[in-house]
């Protein structure tokens, strides 16, 4: 085994997570991510530091006990979420529960038979969230990931994914190919929903830059192209862990962006959502999952 698959995020660790998820019995699922949590809290000092230093930054922490309470919060709902979506792959969703009661601004455009661009972070468990709101209004769903940046679990998480899966649901892969818009264009015009993740930026794809937490942050201007690209609408879904296997969505109207090749209604919908993002960190923050330094820029 090379030293790859030994890596926090490598292949070794993915399967023995994956095992106790859902091979293991229902207390070890329910009581033990906290301590798996702290343990790489604890190991990983580096991105322990960053999170502490975003939540100072953001001002959810007035000083560095608080930061540090906060950065730990954030790997122990992480954990229970991360745990959360492994059994659900290998168990299916029976069991878990989503309260939506705001659910209209995406039941209607389903009920129209129109496609829409399910707009969603990384925030709970966004895996079991998006399969539940598919499940639930019986709604084709077209899930787009990234691949894993470790090679060794790559191949791992993408069979996994692709072998347990349930319903009609596909999954989609995207990079920095242009081409790679195409797929989901054509599964909007199918009338299906397509869910997107929209607080990250990979290296070489576009994005733009909108205020955020007094500041500036950037963000992938993909999902809001493809939005203006096909008139489909933006519904936006930050979900949020309320209690073991048991998930909580509210969803505001949606956003429409005129069709054609103006930048402004695209950049303006990427601060809308922006904004919507911020208001979420702000009452849910150790259910933002973002381990990397945010920008500073003023």
């Amino acid at each position: 085994m090379g030293l790859e698959s030994l890596r926090h995020d490598g292949v070794f660790w993915r399967k023995l997570a994956y095992a106790g998820a859902a091979h293991g019995p229902w207390w070890w699922r329910r009581y033990t991510p906290p301590a798996f949590g702290s343990v790489f809290y604890a190991v990983l000092s580096k991105t322990r530091r960053t999170v502490a230093r975003n939540w100072k930054y953001m001002g959810l922490a007035k000083n560095d006990l608080q930061a540090t309470l906060g950065a730990h919060g954030t790997f122990v709902q992480f954990a229970e979420s991360l745990t959360d979506g492994l059994e659900s792959i290998g168990k299916g969703l029976d069991g878990y529960d989503l309260d939506s009661p705001t659910d209209e601004h995406f039941a209607a455009p389903v009920r129209q038979g129109r496609g829409l661009i399910l707009l969603t972070a990384h925030t709970g468990s966004w895996e079991v969230v998006g399969r539940l709101i598919g499940r639930k209004h019986r709604a084709p769903l077209t899930m787009v990931m990234t691949k894993e940046q470790n090679a060794s679990t790559r191949a791992f998480a993408d069979a996994l994914r692709n072998q347990k899966h349930e319903g009609d649901l596909e999954l989609a892969y995207v990079g920095t190919d242009p081409l790679a818009a195409l797929p989901l264009a054509n599964a909007l015009k199918r009338g299906r929903i397509v869910a997107m993740q929209f607080d990250r930026v990979p290296a070489g794809m576009a994005s733009a830059s909108v205020p955020f937490f007094g500041g500036r942050q950037s963000f992938p201007v993909g999902p809001f192209r493809l939005a203006q690209l096909t008139g489909c609408p933006l519904v936006i879904a930050f979900t949020r862990r309320i209690g073991y296997r048991r998930y909580a969505v509210d969803i505001p109207p949606p956003i429409e962006i005129p069709r054609g090749r103006d930048e402004a209604p695209v950049v303006k919908a990427i601060g809308v959502a922006a904004r919507e993002l911020e208001s979420f960190v702000r009452q849910y923050p150790t259910q933002w999952f973002h381990f990397e330094e945010l920008e500073r820029a003023l």
